[in-house]
This record gives C-alpha cells, structure tokens and sequence, in this order.
C-alpha cells in the first residue's frame, strides 16, 4: 500500500512539474512575440525619426521591445544612482555610475 502511495505522489509531482513547465513556456513565448522588427513596431511620432535614420544608416535594424514598463517609473529608476533598467551584461557606459550629489554639483 505505501508503494502505491508513493506512486500517487510521484505522478501528482511529475503532473505539476509538466504544468508549471509548459505554463512558463507559454510566458516567454508571449514576451518573446513583443519583440518587433521594423520601423512600423513603433509609434508613429517615432517613425520620421527612425526612417530618417535608417536612410544615413541603411544597415541598421530597427526592433521595437514592449516592456510593459510605465515611462515615469522607468525615468525615476535610471535617475537613481545604482538603480538602473540595464542588463547587467551591458557596459557601464549605459549606467548611472554617478551619485546624484555629485551629478548636481557637476552641473
């Protein structure tokens, strides 16, 4: 009997495990499509910019990432010394290496 039970809960576990597997994929193949190339992915105030751009730079490739992210909250994370967006891969070129103080007084 208690050879059955483990059963049970090794097929409830392996079940479970499937579900959150297969949930997770869903996810990422939903934020993966909010990835698009072309200048038409962007909004339209951007777009004279961009092919005006493109034209100087014909090799270039425009690619529009929806992050979802409200601008404000975006702005006052990159204001903020040592708290930024960037991927962590990235340069320190991208960051706010600078503490505010220092900033304002710079200025």
């Amino acid at each position: 009997m208690k050879n059955f039970t483990n059963k049970k809960k090794y097929i409830f576990i392996t079940i479970l495990f499937l579900l959150i597997s297969l949930g997770l994929f869903l996810y990422f193949q939903v934020v993966a499509s909010t990835k698009l190339d072309g200048i038409e992915n962007f909004p339209d105030s951007y777009q004279p910019y961009l092919r005006e751009l493109a034209k100087k730079h014909p090799n270039w490739k425009f690619t529009a990432l929806y992050t979802n992210l409200d601008w404000n909250y975006v702005i006052d994370q990159e204001n903020q010394f040592g708290k930024n967006l960037v991927p962590l891969n990235y340069s320190d070129s991208w960051k706010n290496t600078t503490p505010r103080s220092i900033q304002c007084r710079s200025r």
